[in-house]
């Protein structure tokens, strides 16, 4: 699949079970709102013109799509041009993965699965407010493993109140020795509305200090490295060659069009997102109407500042020539009065790969990488 087709996203909003600390666009499964909204979904595709199109990955997010059944994944794959694309995911929860799932999902060409894990610690698992339990997570990934599944992530959260050096690393090891062969390890990110930050404040728990965050970054690289994963972006390490081709190409300014509630597409300069009220959504599509609830068109000197920011996120970094010809600036030009002082201070630096100039975070910039691309916004 030619490199230069943009991505698709398909958005599932069910789950078995809505967790403590969730802010994303989704909502209990049931079998009826389930089917009326697959059939939605392909009702949105080909209105959208996309019956036909060439896509170089397929991410399938939710939510939970694993929580859909035999029947639906079948209908909702059965859409997709899933084989002509160079990589194809779906994100799994182990709650409702099954080996019958597994061999569909194999069988129909599906070829990375990322499982929403947490944590494999019962009381992180239990304060998070998982459906799942510790063992039910490891079987889970090793029968996609037995399947015949190479590509598999499991998502990680840091930062969880009661968490340590020592379970993070225990996470972070058991996932390896799963054979897994890529990991996301994201800080908890704590929303105020959320039940998480009731029990949290009700208990007198506290989120982890800057200092404490600071031991968490460090003991995630070191565990990391030794299970043999390469830090290729701010929260993720893989194994060599099992990189996330979806994300990459989105961080690097590539186009992807969004499929479903709340789902967001980028196009043609032009960025707009659908409604996040499921009601809404299926009445709209019912009608033949656009679910899209807002939308923008970026001038050309922010799209640059915004490609340039989601890039930076690549360990690799930005690569100068290549970034002019995709976005018309000189990264030097774009920043030139930032770059001066983020050099200076050791957050950015100028290195070559493969004869080409680049501009990356350095490894001190890493632990408040957010502050940093801040300062480039």
């Amino acid at each position: 699949m030619a490199g230069n087709c943009p991505g698709l996203y398909i958005h599932i909003p069910f789950c078995s079970r809505r967790c403590g600390y969730c802010a994303f666009a989704s909502g209990l499964y049931s079998a009826m709102p389930a089917d009326a909204y697959i059939e939605a979904l392909w009702a949105e595709y080909e209105r959208a013109g996309l019956r036909g199109a060439a896509f170089s990955t397929i991410f399938i997010g939710g939510g939970t799509p694993s929580v859909l059944s035999i029947p639906q994944l079948r209908r909702l794959l059965s859409m997709l041009p899933i084989v002509e694309a160079s990589e194809t995911t779906i994100e799994m929860n182990p709650e409702s993965t099954d080996t019958e799932k597994l061999v569909l999902l194999r069988d129909l060409g599906i070829s990375r699965l990322s499982f929403g894990v947490q944590t494999f610690s019962p009381h992180g698992l239990r304060l998070l407010g998982r459906a799942h339990d510790a063992d039910t997570a490891r079987q889970s990934i090793s029968d996609a493993v037995k399947a015949g599944f190479h590509s598999i992530n499991i998502d990680l959260i840091c930062g969880w109140p009661g968490q340590t050096l020592e379970s993070l690393g225990l996470d972070i090891a058991t996932g390896a020795n799963l054979g897994v062969a890529h990991i996301s390890c994201y800080n908890l990110t704590l929303h105020p509305e959320s039940r998480l930050a009731a029990i949290m404040e009700h208990n007198g728990l506290k989120m982890p200090g800057d200092d404490e965050a600071r031991s968490f970054w460090d003991a995630t690289g070191t565990a990391m490295r030794k299970a043999g994963l390469d830090h290729y972006e701010i929260s993720n390490y893989a194994k060599p060659g099992f990189h996330c081709r979806h994300n990459c190409a989105i961080w690097r300014g590539g186009e992807y069009y969004g499929i479903g509630l709340a789902a967001h597409s980028h196009v043609g300069g032009r960025r707009y997102w659908n409604t996040e009220n499921l009601e809404q959504y299926l009445d709209c599509i019912a009608k033949g109407q656009d679910a899209t609830e807002g939308g923008e068109i970026l001038p050309r000197y922010e799209k640059a500042k915004e490609t340039a920011i989601f890039w930076l996120r690549l360990a690799e970094g930005i690569e100068a020539d290549l970034f002019a010809e995709k976005t018309g600036y000189r990264i030097e030009k774009l920043y030139e009065r930032e770059l001066p002082h983020l050099l200076a201070a050791g957050l950015l630096e100028w290195y070559r790969r493969n004869g080409r100039k680049c501009l990356r975070l350095t490894k001190a910039a890493y632990p408040v990488a957010d502050s940093v691309l801040v300062d480039l916004a």
